[in-house]
């Protein structure tokens, strides 16, 4: 168990920087998440960590040590991959084994850690089989097991659920939470999937062009988004954002959009009236777009059409269109009756808005 410190990590191939300047302090124990698009920095971040990728600038500390010039199998670190990397002419048993062996541990140890990693993840009984007798799912336990019973200070994971089909890959997010919560292991994850990123990490840091966009609690994260980009990338389905005018008085700030106007009080009119743009973006997550009687509108109403009705049982997500020319996404109980076609009232609670700044994305409110 260890934690683990960024301090200006840079990484540039030639003119390209892939990583540039993330500092970030990761708590002994944590389960912290990296996410992002593809491209985002977040492997070559992962993999300067493990000393598989070189740093142009920077430094990364395991507990007390600064490791930028440290072996990576000094680093008392255990990686699982995408892909993973099974000795194919091995059982189960000494793909396990192999790591341990190298390092000279003990044949009595080698077996004890063994059985307690195979009977933690329900491999205790495919031991004896080749990765070729293995599903994807028990391959994937099989390459968590190797990590486990190395014991390491820090577990770092590189997208490692990818090549699973949708439920045994939440069934192993499980496994996965689980078998932390057993070992209090520093465990640094990248993904490109937000919701394997909100679903297990104590905190998620979301990445974009090399650079950290936002550091948070998942809760915080997509309640407080810290801009645009991480408020469209965090939240399925995604937040709906509508360009509008701001126009600000000392205790009431207003919204004008295509064919509504929303009337924001107190604190938040107050935050708005400290920003110096006009033009603004107007952000609203589909939940909180509430479909109302055709005759009931209000000051922070929109009328609209039903253009697309999406069933997915408990849940439906609305497509409407306002005003013959934007559209954006409801998310409405699976029994609300919906049809193509219905013109319908969307109100929207102005506590639950979000405000960007329209030119560099940075959140107002």
């Amino acid at each position: 168990m260890a934690k683990i410190k960024l301090e200006g990590l840079t990484r540039k191939y030639g003119p390209v920087t892939a990583v540039d300047n993330v500092n970030l302090d990761i708590n002994d124990d944590e389960f912290l998440v990296l996410v992002g698009p593809s491209g985002c920095g977040k492997t070559t971040t992962l993999r300067m960590v493990a000393g598989l990728e070189d740093i142009s600038s920077g430094s990364v500390f395991i507990g007390d040590r600064r490791v930028n010039d440290v072996e990576p199998k000094d680093r008392d670190i255990a990686m699982v991959f995408q892909s993973y990397a099974l000795y194919p002419h091995m059982s189960v048993y000494d793909n396990m084994a192999f790591g341990l062996k190298m390092r000279k541990v003990a044949p009595t140890e080698i077996e004890r850690r063994i059985q307690e990693a195979s009977a933690m993840l329900g491999i205790g009984h495919l031991l004896k089989r080749k990765p070729r007798e293995l599903s994807g799912g028990q391959r994937q336990r099989v390459a968590l097991g190797r990590a486990v019973v190395r014991e390491p200070a820090v577990f770092l994971m590189d997208e490692p659920l990818s090549n699973l089909d949708a439920q045994v890959r939440a069934n192993t997010r499980t496994e996965l939470l689980r078998i932390h919560q057993r070992i209090k292991n520093t465990v640094m994850y990248v993904t490109h999937d937000q919701v394997e990123a909100m679903t297990m990490g104590d905190r998620i840091v979301v990445m974009k062009d090399g650079h950290v966009q936002q550091v948070a609690a998942p809760k915080e994260i997509y309640d407080h988004p810290a801009n645009k980009f991480v408020a469209s990338f965090i939240g399925s389905p995604p937040m709906n954002f509508l360009d509008c005018e701001l126009d600000k008085s000392a205790d009431v700030a207003t919204l004008h959009g295509p064919s509504f106007t929303f009337a924001i009080n107190g604190a938040s009119a107050q935050r708005l009236g400290a920003t110096s743009s006009r033009n603004v973006t107007l952000g609203v997550r589909p939940e909180d777009v509430i479909i109302a009687d055709p005759g009931s509108v209000n000051g922070s109403s929109i009328r609209a059409r039903i253009d697309v009705v999406e069933t997915l049982g408990a849940e439906q997500h609305l497509s409407l269109v306002a005003d013959g020319n934007y559209t954006f996404l409801a998310r409405v109980s699976g029994d609300h009756v919906a049809h193509i076609g219905d013109n319908v009232v969307a109100t929207i609670d102005p506590a639950k808005l979000h405000v960007f700044d329209k030119e560099t994305g940075a959140a107002y409110l």
